[in-house]
């Protein structure tokens, strides 16, 4: 038989959170208060609402790219030749750095 557990049953509720968060440390307390942080007046979480936003940003922003190489080599521009926009690439590098901040925030949170 597959195991299944329902949506209500696998999420703790806000009481069991505090306890779970009173044993971690200050900046781990912090860090899972702005993962698990909920949109007011609904159960949609602020943190991966506003990251599902950005990667829908970072999807526009890989089209654009690809849209400029993809005018090279239609143009027959060598691809040694074909460079991205500035912007872009500062932007790309700036997504990065959102990223990994991400992961790091869950790790300090969690210890995964």
């Amino acid at each position: 038989g597959s195991y299944r557990v329902s949506l209500q049953q696998s999420r703790w509720s806000l009481t069991d959170r505090m306890t779970e968060w009173e044993s971690r440390s200050t900046f781990r307390r912090a860090a899972a208060c702005i993962l698990e942080a909920p949109i007011p007046g609904s159960d949609a979480g602020l943190f991966d609402t506003l990251m599902g936003l950005v990667i829908i940003f970072n999807i526009a922003i890989m089209i654009i790219d690809t849209d400029d190489t993809a005018q090279c080599v239609t143009e027959g521009i060598d691809m040694s030749e074909c460079f991205s926009a500035p912007w872009l690439n500062v932007t790309s590098w700036l997504l990065l750095a959102v990223y990994t901040a991400e992961v790091l925030l869950r790790f300090a949170a969690y210890h995964c």
